[in-house]
């Protein structure tokens, strides 16, 4: 059943937990939901679907719709308490552990067995990303011991939050996180030399690193792929104004799904420490990405819903100001992701897309 408001939701009885993106409890399964709760959801921007996909729908019965219209309004305020640990650190590994095997079965054969690679881990994949937030899991995901298993993982875990935000249909859903989870396997052929060195590379070196495009498009489709899954590794180095590679495409010669593991491949290359700099602090990710949507390098309608579930999930966080003032972040313009409202610790509000002048300088809580 698809609910077209908010308001519909009232009356259902949750299955599942409803967390946000940084794992905390907001309503516990088994809740009878009522116009308090829903208050809650809209505060705290739980996409109707993500609430859709945790409820049991029944048909509301007289004494429920009493109990929703008399309830009493002083428990709106509920302690926030954390989740309790689910087992996500077990599924990376078991992730990782797939990964592992199946580029030792690459360098034996050349191909993928897709369906094995569906069974195995696209269905872990969505159901991972299902259950515990991006920040968590790439929490967890630094401990693994391989930066570029690290990195296939969140990509393959932010595309598929992300694929549910733009509300893909589960069939597409689907096909995005087995491309998400496949997208880069052409660098399984790139000397090792290059895979693993401590600076950045030459002209020569680059020109050699693109081709692991071409060459996870071939694999792909030698092992029988879907086309939009092949096209995925090829493409996901394709940018919006045609100044990526490896054909330059524009706009909408691009394939969607293409687009939104682009931006994940993006983020966790930012926020991922290389041998030759640091990880980029959080609110400079989100200002370069801002940036490469202003400047059509990466798509819009995309880019900004990823950058408003990400702000999103630093509502009441602590910020330093660029003019040295504190405050706490309010609220976020989706528009202007970089340029929240800030609650100053003088108790006034300071509307960022007011002013050119005072930006965020660092969240620090």
């Amino acid at each position: 059943m698809e609910f077209k408001d908010y308001d519909d939701l009232v009356g259902k009885h949750l299955k599942q937990n409803i967390t946000d993106v940084r794992g905390v409890l907001l309503i516990a399964k088994g809740t009878l939901l009522l116009p308090e709760h829903i208050d809650k959801l809209k505060k705290f921007n739980i996409h109707i679907l993500d609430v859709e996909s945790a409820l049991e729908v029944n048909e509301v019965d007289e004494e429920t719709n009493d109990k929703i219209h008399t309830h009493n309004q002083d428990n709106i305020n509920q302690p926030r308490i954390h989740f309790p640990c689910i087992p996500t650190k077990e599924l990376i590994q078991q992730t990782e552990s797939y990964l592992k095997g199946m580029k030792d079965s690459l360098d034996l054969t050349g191909t993928v067995d897709i369906e094995e690679v569906e069974d195995k881990l696209t269905s872990v994949i969505m159901d991972t990303s299902n259950s515990a937030s991006l920040f968590r899991l790439l929490s967890e995901l630094k401990g693994t011991r391989d930066f570029r298993y690290t990195h296939n993982m969140g990509v393959a875990f932010i595309a598929t939050k992300l694929g549910k935000q733009l509300r893909l249909d589960e069939q597409e859903l689907k096909t995005l996180t087995t491309a998400a989870t496949l997208y880069d396997i052409g660098s399984t052929k790139l000397p090792s030399d290059l895979v693993n060195k401590t600076s950045r590379f030459n002209a020569n070196e680059y020109e050699i690193m693109k081709q692991h495009t071409i060459w996870g498009h071939d694999m792909l489709k030698n092992s029988m792929a879907s086309p939009r899954v092949a096209l995925v590794a090829l493409e996901h180095h394709e940018r919006e104004d045609g100044s990526g590679y490896p054909h330059r495409l524009k706009g909408d010669q691009i394939d969607p799904l293409s687009k939104i593991v682009a931006i994940a491949d993006i983020y966790m290359a930012m926020i991922s420490p290389r041998p030759y700099r640091e990880a980029h602090p959080f609110f400079n990710v989100v200002h370069m990405i801002h940036e490469e949507i202003m400047d059509n390098r990466l798509e819009s309608q995309i880019g900004l819903t990823f950058l408003e579930s990400l702000m999103a999930s630093q509502l009441g966080c602590e910020v330093l100001l660029s003019d040295g003032r504190q405050g706490k972040i309010v609220l976020v313009d989706r528009n202007y992701p970089t340029r929240p409202l800030i609650a100053l610790d003088n108790q006034d509000f300071l509307d960022l897309t007011k002013t050119t002048t005072i930006t965020v300088k660092e969240i620090i809580g």
